[in-house]
């Protein structure tokens, strides 16, 4: 077995936003979403059986299941089979099961088939032309069928049985999970698993087309549905549609570019090299197959082929909004007017929600009037008004962003069981950053939440590694800063976000457990401040108490840089793009006790304002800038800064904003508990 195969072991199924595909890291023959080719085969009753021709006539689809009955793992899987046949039939679907071991003796498949009702679908495979033509790799393996005779899935059953290993009960109900994935019409495959019980033999993976056999119906139609139209549709983020037979016509030299580039679809992370690593479960990279055969098609006439052969219709989500009808909507109060030319310091506006109770939610979208100019915004849930002064803090500290907007990525759908907490009589604080474009424009964006039904059992936080001191020198090309942050409670984590500007080139998140091993969670060789995407875990990782995560960006501020603004300049943290910040968002659940990131207080300051602890250094720090100490600090006060910070003396826009961001509840000045966000002091 291949090292891929190994890692490809461990990678189980989360649904993604839209139940797009997942592709993984692993060989194509392990792959979904392909046309089943229309296999004859003769059932041990003697009935002849026409695979493709049972998926389309079944009421909702087919399950082939391979089994054995030399094989002690299929034996203990032979009653979930029986319980199975039962609970597809009464909703639609048809199980054939297929036994590829030629040497099983008749009269245990007898007795094997005996618990199933008459008539019931069973092929002894003697030459394997069934397990080839599906590419089985155990004779425990199941392939789920839609109408449309699309394998949705393939894999194993459940994880309820292994070689030498047996639970109560399953964790994960893969195949069932597939089959009411087709009853919910989601669109795209579930994500493949890997079988347990005895390995076969059987080179395959379904249909092989040449050239002239590929057509857009039997083969393109899968391959852009599964990882090209969550963007690419009528309202989708993309600039183009292909949907159709004739967006593809019209779009052939761009697709064609742009994959061959490897730029689209837009997936930078490598690899994963980390035992046990789970893999992404929104990854939409081409494997090598199917990038093969999209640009071979395109090369070609572009065949449309027989209607026959084609996929089912992918259901878009509501026009408008891709998480579909929000149960909550709030706008800006007001319209915020952006220039044709020049900087724009960022805007700050404040919402309050109303909500008389806690509510949970499960899916978030912001939505901008004019999404043009808008390079990326942030989220915040500040408490309310009549929390007291001792629980106030800066809704950025801690709790890192509730929802977030950035290139490629405008909405977040949390996965069944998650949600995040938005408490009663809290406001949600935007931090928006706006880039002029060359036409003045107006913008009023609107932010949607759908609510979750029932409390989830899991709550999402998002914290913020970063390193707001960070220098990166003049015609630097690889100019490499580090950021650490102790983990102070055992936690699972579900997500990374890396950010940083133009200057960006790489960045990565590694793991160093108690014990000093240190292990790569995400390496983005490739980092694109265009695409700055989400990269979401097929199943939690989780984190011992005392680890410590280690991000590293690496940055390229020289000449050959073609996004660089200025590579004679030397760079420090800052909000605007021809500045720089350096930021690892992590997206985890505490499954310890309940603690809270702290934020260790770095930058220019740091060197500046002595003191032991954070809390420590803020005080002074307050004493030093509260000159008729009122118990306020005030933008004038706050002035005194720039004498400390060489940055804010070259742009004073910074100091603007970071007051601004301190001041959370918009009265003009800032106590005590507001300074609980001093990191931003430095510059983040």
């Amino acid at each position: 077995m291949t090292s891929k195969e190994n890692l490809f072991r461990l990678r189980i199924a989360l649904a993604i936003a839209f139940g797009m595909t997942i592709r993984i890291e692993a060989d194509d023959h392990l792959a979904s979403g392909w046309l089943i080719a229309g296999v004859k085969a003769t059932s041990i009753a003697g009935k002849p059986l026409d695979l493709k021709a049972e998926a389309r006539l079944a009421g909702h689809g087919l399950v082939v299941a391979f089994t054995s009955t030399s094989c002690p793992v299929s034996r203990q899987y032979g009653p979930t089979l029986v319980r199975l046949e039962k609970w597809l039939q009464a909703r639609g679907f048809k199980l054939v099961m297929v036994n590829p071991v030629a040497t099983d003796p008749s009269d245990q498949i007898k007795a094997f088939v005996a618990d199933f009702p008459p008539g019931a679908s069973y092929i002894h495979d003697r030459d394997q032309t069934v397990a080839k033509a599906f590419g089985a790799r155990s004779t425990t393996e199941v392939f789920v069928i839609d109408k449309a005779a699309t394998v949705r899935y393939r894999g194993a059953i459940d994880d309820q049985f292994g070689v030498g290993t047996a639970l109560v009960k399953p964790r994960h109900a893969w195949l069932e999970e597939a089959c009411l994935g087709i009853l919910e019409n989601k669109p795209g495959v579930m994500p493949s698993t890997e079988p347990s019980g005895c390995l076969l033999d059987s080179s395959g993976s379904g249909p092989v087309f040449n050239a002239a056999g590929m057509t857009f119906h039997n083969r393109i139609s899968r391959i852009i549905q599964q990882n090209c139209v969550e963007c690419h549709q009528e309202s989708g983020l993309a600039p183009f549609s292909l949907e159709r037979y004739e967006d593809l016509k019209s779009h052939r030299a761009m697709i064609e570019r742009e994959v061959n580039r490897n730029q689209m679809p837009p997936w930078f992370a490598a690899p994963m090299t980390m035992k046990g690593h789970p893999g992404w479960s929104n990854d939409r990279s081409l494997s090598a197959t199917d990038k093969r055969d999209l640009l071979n098609w395109l090369k070609s006439e572009m065949p449309l082929g027989d209607s026959a052969d084609a996929a089912l219709a992918v259901p878009m989500p509501a026009i408008g909004w891709q998480i579909g009808k929000p149960d909550l909507v709030y706008q800006l109060t007001s319209p915020i007017e952006i220039p044709a030319q020049g900087k724009m310091p960022y805007q700050h506006r404040t919402i309050e929600t109303k909500l008389i109770e806690d509510t949970w939610i499960q899916a978030v979208e912001i939505r901008p009037k004019d999404p043009s100019v808008v390079h990326h915004v942030l989220v915040f849930v500040a408490p309310p008004e009549s929390v007291g002064e001792e629980d106030r803090e800066s809704p950025d500290d801690r709790r890192g962003f509730f929802a977030g907007y950035v290139p490629g990525t405008s909405a977040m759908i949390f996965p069944e069981g998650y949600g995040k907490k938005l408490p009663k009589g809290s406001r949600l604080r935007f931090q928006i950053h706006y880039t002029p474009n060359g036409h003045k424009t107006v913008d009023q964006m609107q932010f949607g939440m759908r609510v979750a039904k029932a409390k989830p059992a899991h709550e999402l936080h998002v914290f913020g590694v970063a390193n707001p001191g960070l220098r990166i020198p003049a015609g630097a090309a690889n100019h490499v800063e580090v950021a650490r942050q102790l983990v102070p409670t055992d936690l699972n984590l579900m997500a990374f976000m890396p950010h940083t500007h133009v200057r960006g080139k790489a960045f990565k998140y590694e793991i160093q457990y108690p014990d000093n091993r240190r292990e790569t969670l995400l390496d983005v060789p490739r980092y694109d401040f265009n695409w700055q995407l989400r990269y979401k875990l097929a199943r939690p990782i989780a984190v011992p108490k005392g680890s410590t995560i280690i991000a590293t960006a690496t940055y390229d501020n020289s000449e050959g840089n073609k996004a660089n603004p200025d590579p004679s300049k030397t760079v420090f943290w800052g909000q605007q793009t021809d500045e720089e910040m350096m930021l690892g968002y992590l997206e985890y659940e505490i499954t310890g006790e309940k603690a809270e990131f702290q934020k260790p207080f770095s930058g220019p300051l740091a060197a500046l304002i002595p003191g032991k602890t954070a809390a420590e250094r803020r005080e002074r720090f307050f004493n030093l800038m509260d000159k008729d100490k009122d118990g306020f600090l005030t933008m004038k006060e706050m002035q005194f800064l720039a004498t400390l910070v060489p940055q804010m003396r070259e742009n004073p826009d910074r100091l603007q904003t970071i007051f601004k961001t301190l001041d959370t509840n918009d009265d003009g000045k800032i106590d005590r508990s507001e300074l609980k966000s001093i990191r931003n002091l430095a510059g983040g």
